[in-house]
């Protein structure tokens, strides 16, 4: 359970800093969050496929250059 009836449906998946972070499906980055005081998140973004499903990373060190909104 989170605050305000929010639920987590996700898998978190914990790797040391720095680790490298690799798409699990082939798509298009949709949206790109950075890190701001009181950010649930942190850095993260989105990753959708061909058919409207969509993958959610957060809570990211950084983004490798040329990472942005709408790079397949």
């Amino acid at each position: 359970p989170r605050s305000g009836g929010r639920k987590h449906l996700g898998i978190d998946i914990t790797a040391a800093r720095g680790t490298p972070v690799y798409a699990v499906r082939t798509g298009t980055i949709t949206k790109r969050n950075l890190d701001y005081p009181s950010s649930l998140a942190g850095n993260a973004l989105y990753l959708t496929v061909g058919d409207g499903t969509y993958f959610f990373y957060a809570h990211l060190d950084q983004f490798a250059d040329g990472i942005g909104v709408g790079v397949h």
